[in-house]
């Protein structure tokens, strides 16, 4: 059975975002990004407004064999099996984490992680920086990474653990 989400959107209670670690126990419980017991990423790839795919195997070069570049209109993967399908028509970037268990997206400036299955995990709340890519981080834990964000000083880097939701250090960028 396709899972197909047409929107990827905070979670919302009477409009306000929850903050990260208060989410509805329901919600938590939806998936997870442990690596213990979760399901599985696999064949995942991005389709692009112009009708490419990108797929993990792919290098840099080849995905310039595409032409011009083009944002990223849709996702997806199998599940232990199941295609699994998130829809973005005003663009996003995703990253699959090491243990293949997620997906953190950047999507209008704000930062998600989806479940194997597709489901909202958490929304990862910045204040007022917006999102705009990630890099690795300082750190080699595999629930980790760097998010470039835009601040009123300029650029920063900040490192999130996506499990917890928690920023763990900011840093200037150079």
């Amino acid at each position: 059975m396709l899972s197909l989400i047409t929107a990827i959107t905070f979670l919302s209670v009477g409009g306000v975002p929850q903050e990260t670690g208060q989410l509805p126990a329901t919600q938590r419980e939806i998936g997870s990004c442990d690596a213990e017991g979760g399901s599985m990423i696999t064949e995942f790839s991005e389709l692009r407004r112009d009708g490419s795919i990108l797929t993990e195997e792919m290098s840099v070069e080849d995905a310039f064999q595409l032409g011009p570049p083009s944002e990223v209109v849709e996702l997806r993967w199998l599940n232990d099996g199941t295609p699994v399908r998130l829809a973005a028509p005003n663009g996003v970037l995703a990253k699959v984490m090491p243990q293949r268990t997620c997906v953190v997206l950047i999507r209008d400036g704000a930062v998600s992680v989806i479940d194997a299955g597709g489901h909202l995990i958490r929304s990862v709340l910045l204040g007022a920086d917006e999102a705009l890519w990630f890099e690795p981080p300082l750190s080699s834990q595999p629930n980790e990474l760097g998010i470039v964000v835009s601040t009123p000083e300029g650029n920063r880097i900040v490192e999130v653990n996506i499990t917890s939701g928690e920023v763990l250090s900011s840093r200037e960028t150079r």
